[in-house]
């Protein structure tokens, strides 16, 4: 018995086809076919044209003196988120107020854009963007000393970007009862 194995190469060298016959020689009478691997095809590629750009010609560039202008401190833009609301709490004696709140509200806001603890009598609030603002002074729950004062009305634009507010703070008067108090010795 032998093999004799028949094959069709395609561009790379690899089979492309191939038969294969199993040949007894002892009768010579039978042969036994072998099914080739599936038939593949490789594309072969078209033809790609590449354009060339054509010369043309240009004239050379001449240099032209230019002034720049470098602009002074006045001249530049304000940044419209550097607006600054500062501010002091005073008691009618001038002295600092501490333990209550600062509120602060944007135009376009109902809910509180920032609060500030104040402890030693003096507020600050940086970075605002342009916009009218609103400063009211709050007590902080459980603290009733100070009367109520009138909310100030801040706006901050590239005119005004810095603004100082002072409250000043009326102490309440609280009514002084006499009490009595029973007292028995035994």
């Amino acid at each position: 018995r032998h093999t004799v194995k028949f094959w069709y190469p395609n561009v790379d060298g690899q089979v492309r086809c191939s038969l294969e016959v199993e040949i007894d020689d002892r009768d010579h009478s039978t042969a036994t076919l072998t099914p080739a691997p599936t038939l593949t095809t490789t594309p072969i590629p078209t033809e790609t044209r590449t354009a060339v750009p054509t010369r043309t010609h240009t004239s050379t560039p001449t240099a032209t003196p230019s002034l720049t202008l470098t602009p002074t401190p006045e001249d530049e833009p304000t940044d419209p988120m550097s607006g600054v609301i500062s501010g002091r709490l005073v008691d009618q004696e001038g002295l600092p107020v501490s333990r209550v709140d600062v509120h602060l509200f944007r135009d376009t806001q109902e809910s509180v854009y920032w609060v500030k603890w104040v402890e030693d009598g003096t507020f600050m609030f940086g970075g605002l963007p342009y916009s009218t603002w609103t400063v009211r002074v709050e007590e902080v729950s459980g603290n009733d000393m100070w009367e109520e004062v009138e909310p100030q009305i801040v706006v901050i634009n590239k005119d005004t970007s810095d603004s100082v507010v002072t409250f000043n703070l009326t102490q309440k008067q609280i009514p002084m009862f006499k009490v009595f108090v029973p007292f028995v010795m035994r």
